[in-house]
């Protein structure tokens, strides 16, 4: 009978330690899962704010450029926002003729070229304003890059015949 008691007393205290990971697993996990639907919340937020911008570009630059500078707080990884963000403010910068844009754009496009390097679709953008601003390395390294990633098309090679008798 004793040792009846002490199994039972030993599958007590299994049970107990088996309750107490059960329960720091639990709070764990629902943790996880609070900080997972915070984070989504802000992403989607950020989200909602580039649209924003997106659709006040033609109307209200002002605004617009609050809402993409918003949506990349949240929404950092965007590239679209980054680059719809960067050609405001190059827009502005040469209307105005004020050459201050010029750093915070160019960060941006050596952001949207680490975080994004297979989005050739920007290629041309960055392209103008490297060349634009006088950052012909990167420029060419760009060059290099999109011929890389698109050896079959014959309209990069012709950028880059191009590029080179100007230069």
């Amino acid at each position: 009978s004793l040792g009846i008691l002490s199994r039972i007393a030993s599958d007590n205290e299994v049970l107990l330690l088996k309750t107490k990971h059960y329960k720091v697993f639990n709070a764990t996990i629902t943790a996880l899962t609070i900080i997972l639907v915070i984070a989504s919340a802000v992403m989607y937020s950020g989200m909602l704010d580039g649209n924003k911008g997106s659709k006040l570009v033609n109307t209200d630059m002002e605004k617009a450029k609050r809402y993409y500078n918003s949506a990349l707080k949240k929404a950092f990884y965007n590239t679209a926002y980054m680059i719809d963000y960067s050609q405001i403010l190059t827009m502005e910068g040469q209307n105005a003729g004020n050459k201050d844009y010029v750093k915070q754009v160019y960060n941006n496009y050596q952001l949207i070229e680490k975080n994004d390097p297979y989005k050739v679709a920007y290629y041309n953008i960055i392209l103008d304003f490297y060349f634009r601003n006088g950052f012909v390395e990167e420029g060419m390294n760009l060059i290099e890059r999109l011929v890389d990633l698109q050896p079959l098309n014959q309209m990069n090679y012709e950028l880059k015949a191009n590029i080179c008798h100007d230069i």
